[in-house]
């Protein structure tokens, strides 16, 4: 299996009304919209799965979950991420994942030491290891992470940095981020949301 990186931009406000906030008309219009990628989640992930756990949820009801704001204890925590990148995608606009398609977490690290080096003050670690929610962390994959609005002061550090990199998938992938956070300048009050597995 490869794994990679999924990126979304999505609007700050809309990400308000989800957590805990029961918005039944968001989770009834998201359910219409995406219900049949969260059942392929289902079919391909074998959810719920009550054979091998003592409780386990469909993806629909984890979204459902997620707008609740509480959680099933001992439920397969992956069933929350991959219900959360499906409402990504209907709530937000999907950008390129040039650079980090194949990838594996070890690219993000690179990355992260070659920013920490040059003192540009962003994280891959981030974009895949802080939701921008709170949902529980998947005990396998997706890694959910973001970058808020505090990322756009990376923007111009970053473009300076690209110039300086000869290293071809290193340029490639700062300049996918670079794009990540212009399209987060161009919509004020937007987040880049990651999904990496």
């Amino acid at each position: 299996m490869s794994y990679a990186l999924s990126v979304f931009r999505v609007p700050r406000a809309i990400l308000d009304r989800l957590y805990g906030k029961g918005d039944r008309a968001l989770l009834a219009e998201a359910m219409a919209a995406i219900r049949a990628d969260l059942d392929d989640f289902d079919a391909e992930l074998g959810a719920p799965d009550l054979e091998n756990n003592d409780v386990d949820l469909s993806h629909a009801e984890a979204l459902a979950e997620i707008f609740s704001g509480r959680f099933t204890e001992h439920v397969n925590s992956s069933r929350y991420g991959w219900a959360f990148e499906c409402l990504c995608g209907f709530i937000g606009e999907p950008l390129s994942n040039d650079g980090f398609s194949p990838c594996k977490t070890g690219w993000y690290e690179q990355l992260d030491e070659i920013l920490k080096a040059h003192g540009v003050p962003l994280r891959f670690a981030d974009l895949i290891y802080d939701a921008p929610i709170p949902i529980p962390p998947a005990d396998d994959w997706p890694c959910v992470g973001h970058w808020g609005t505090a990322a756009l002061a990376a923007r111009q550090p970053l473009a300076q940095l690209i110039d300086r990199i000869d290293e071809a998938d290193v340029k490639q992938a700062l300049q996918t981020a670079l794009g990540w956070l212009r399209a987060a300048e161009a919509e004020p009050g937007s987040v880049i949301v990651g999904f990496h597995g």
